[in-house]
């Protein structure tokens, strides 16, 4: 017998607490509507107690970058990954580039 998927969410937040929903965290970079922070600095730190396997993903833009910022976990991650290029938040993959305008790119500025 199939448990309908709201029960079987509740169960596995009842067994295993918040780490069912912390693990595998993908944060949005920019500034528009859906975006979880204002920049990498942030959804970085967001990430760094969380286990499991993460992509930020960013918008296309500008971004500032902490003089000497080193990314450290405190927990073992399987993997980071940074992705940029994507119109906003929402999308779910980046968008077509434009090789020769370079109208896709995202820049990391030292700050």
């Amino acid at each position: 017998m199939a448990l309908p998927f709201r029960i079987t969410l509740m169960l596995a937040f009842i067994l295993f607490g918040d780490e069912v929903f912390a693990a595998d965290q993908n944060p949005r970079v920019g500034t528009d509507a859906g975006c979880t922070h204002a920049d990498l600095d942030g959804a970085l730190n967001a990430i760094r107690t969380q286990t499991g396997t993460h992509t930020i993903r960013i918008n296309k833009g500008t971004y500032a970058v902490p003089n000497g910022m080193v990314y450290t976990p405190t927990v073992n991650q399987t993997a980071v990954f940074i992705e940029g290029g994507y119109d906003n938040c929402l999308l779910s993959s980046p968008a077509d580039l434009d090789r020769i305008h370079e109208a896709g790119r995202v820049t990391l500025t030292v700050a």
